[in-house]
């Protein structure tokens, strides 16, 4: 009884947040033409994600200052004060995707962000189309959608561990980017956040993550020029993150434009991931003309299989630990050239269960045979039918064709 009550209160809690988000989001998208009779500063983007990086890398973005006012603006950039919570943002914006008109989610988070649907891309973002379906999964205790509104505008709905919590129009006069809070004040954990696309098209920047501890790191940004003046003409600043000896961990940082036109406060977010933690391997699926799947952690070395096969990449689906990574073992890979079937396991002795004919090929990575540190599990599917099988680390999986079923769990991957 003392169960139920509690998740009633949950739902309750839920609901509440989406009731108070749905009077946010209204007073945030009012529009309120004014008449400029100086100058007006305006930045291109309120927060700048500069990825996952390694201690010794640096990596540079560039920001775009504008007078959308009259007269002529001065402005400088400082160092921000630190506040007492850091966000986290993670960037939609795909390089390899700009100008292919076919969207695909950044290499960095395409294990935490997954799409259904037909998706497009405009100058590099992701376009959300009619009953496209976006899942973002997070740790936090809250999380906030970047987005453009425009006169060509749609509706998208949004839903926080599968409970609907409201609807976003997104369709204006003029384009601008905004932003929209879809919930806050979850228990500390992992969440998912889904954004469906209801009506019309919606152009996609970002996600922001409330809750994580984000260390604040002054001494990791320079940015150049740190003032300027303009009229009408843009101004670039380039902003670059130097992680130096950092630890692993979220950084973030604020920068701080002061002018005669306004003031505005830019966010910077990146994650530092030193070198053990880097020991990882990108796994690529491959598939056949008849849905069998191939992982493999080294495409170049397998590429006469692929070729054999017929198989057409699909992409990074999950990672595994590199050889001799402490509380692993390996993950070996089997082939069955009579049904053409490749089979992945830690423990050989499985493969004496199954039909004869597996021919053992060699370890792929490591993997850990119990739950570890920053890990997550790996399951398995066959498809009894056809000798298949698939991996995957999500439960439910939308690359998952018809007619597997569910095969246990293969072993532990980091995220």
């Amino acid at each position: 009884m003392r169960r139920i009550i509690l998740l009633l209160g949950i739902v309750f809690f839920i609901a509440g947040s989406a009731l108070s988000y749905s009077g946010l989001q209204t007073g945030q998208m009012k529009i309120e033409e004014e008449v400029q009779s100086g100058p007006q500063i305006k930045i291109n983007t309120p927060v700048l994600d500069f990825g996952v990086l390694e201690p010794g890398m640096t990596e540079s973005r560039r920001l775009e200052i504008t007078n959308v006012g009259q007269g002529t603006l001065h402005w400088k950039a400082v160092h921000g004060r630190k506040g007492e919570k850091l966000p986290f943002y993670i960037s939609l914006f795909n390089v390899d995707a700009k100008g292919t008109g076919h969207y695909t989610v950044p290499s960095a988070y395409r294990e935490a962000v997954e799409l259904t649907g037909v998706w497009t891309e405009k100058n590099g973002w992701p376009v959300l189309p009619p009953q496209g379906v976006i899942r973002f999964n997070f740790s936090g205790t809250g999380v906030i959608v970047h987005y453009w509104r425009m006169p060509e505008g749609g509706r998208f709905s949004f839903l926080c561990d599968q409970y609907w919590l409201g609807e976003v129009d997104t369709q204006a006069e003029k384009q601008e980017r905004t932003w929209i809070h879809c919930v806050e004040h979850l228990p500390f954990g992992r969440h998912t956040l889904t954004l469906v696309g209801e009506k019309g098209y919606t152009i996609l920047a970002g996600f922001e993550v409330t809750g994580r501890e984000v260390q604040w790191a002054p001494k990791q940004v320079r940015f150049i020029p740190d003032n300027g003046v303009t009229t009408k003409e843009i101004d670039y600043v380039t902003v670059t993150v130097d992680p130096q000896n950092s630890p692993s961990g979220l950084y973030g940082h604020v920068i701080s434009f002061r002018s005669n036109g306004g003031n505005v406060d830019v966010h910077l977010s990146w994650e530092v991931k030193n070198e053990g933690s880097l020991k990882v391997l990108d796994v690529f699926r491959y598939v056949s003309p008849k849905e069998g799947y191939f992982f493999t952690t080294n495409p170049q070395e397998d590429e006469k299989i692929i070729r054999r096969g017929g198989y057409r990449k699909e992409g990074i689906c999950f990672r595994l630990f590199c050889h001799g990574t402490p509380g692993t073992v390996e993950f070996y890979r089997w082939y069955n050239p009579s049904r053409d079937s490749f089979f992945y396991s830690y423990n050989k002795q499985e493969v004496e269960k199954l039909d004869r004919g597996f021919i053992l090929e060699g370890p792929v990575g490591n993997i850990a045979t119990t739950r570890l540190r920053n890990t997550r599990e790996l399951y398995r599917w066959y498809h009894p039918k056809m000798g298949f099988y698939f991996y995957t680390p999500l439960v439910k999986d939308p690359s998952l064709p018809k007619g597997y079923r569910f095969d246990g769990i293969a072993g532990y991957i980091p995220y």
